[in-house]
């Protein structure tokens, strides 16, 4: 099962928190949001947390500048990457030319993925 909470006030701000169950072997809680620190910055973040294993699965922190015609994105990620519970780090830059191209990882992407109802990775 899973439950999603989604608080969108704007298009600027968004709150998600999650809780997924499966019993005997998932159980989770996952947190992330977008919200404006001025009129041109925002910050970014997303923690993933397994209640079973009391160990963070996933956590993302980052900043984003975006003006009328281009946004550039960065943001750090840590995330257990296998069975065995390894972890890998990684640094992510984003930079995107409105209306043309973006380049680089897409951190939107990674907050959506996982407050999605296709959260739980198969793989875990």
């Amino acid at each position: 099962s899973n439950v999603t909470l989604r608080w969108r006030p704007d298009d600027r701000r968004r709150l998600d928190f999650s809780y997924r169950f499966r019993a005997g072997s998932v159980e989770q809680t996952d947190l992330a949001m977008v919200w404006p620190l001025t009129p041109s910055w925002h910050a970014i973040a997303r923690w993933n947390y397994s209640m079973l294993d009391r160990d963070t699965l996933e956590s993302l922190a980052g900043i984003e500048y975006e003006s009328c015609c281009w946004a550039f994105r960065v943001g750090a990620r840590s995330y257990v990457f296998n069975r065995t519970g390894e972890k890998e780090q990684s640094i992510f830059l984003q930079l995107e030319l409105k209306g043309l191209a973006r380049v680089g990882e897409p951190l939107d992407e990674l907050l959506e993925r996982g407050t999605s109802n296709h959260g739980i990775p198969e793989d875990l």
